[in-house]
């Protein structure tokens, strides 16, 4: 995972602070649009079972282990 995080993040490394993070923004509120978009019928979808479902639950404690990544790195680096 290291090889392929490197990897896509090598075209972000050029980014200010500010720029990544209204680029992180505007993801965010992609992400949201499409998901708002999903409808809400089959239900199973929505489910944990489901693939869909799965990664919608896994998705809010991935961003809170990058966002801890992020806060590291910034104490260490005194950013």
């Amino acid at each position: 995972m290291s090889a392929i995080n490197a990897e896509l993040m090598a075209p972000l490394r050029a980014l200010d602070w500010d720029e990544a993070l209204r680029l992180l923004h505007r993801a965010r509120e992609l992400l949201m649009e499409e998901l708002e978009s999903v409808p809400e019928e089959p239900a199973d979808v929505w489910s944990p079972d489901h693939p869909f479902g799965w990664m919608l639950q896994a998705l809010p404690p991935h961003d809170r282990h990058h966002a801890e990544v992020i806060k590291r790195w910034r104490a260490e680096h005194g950013a």
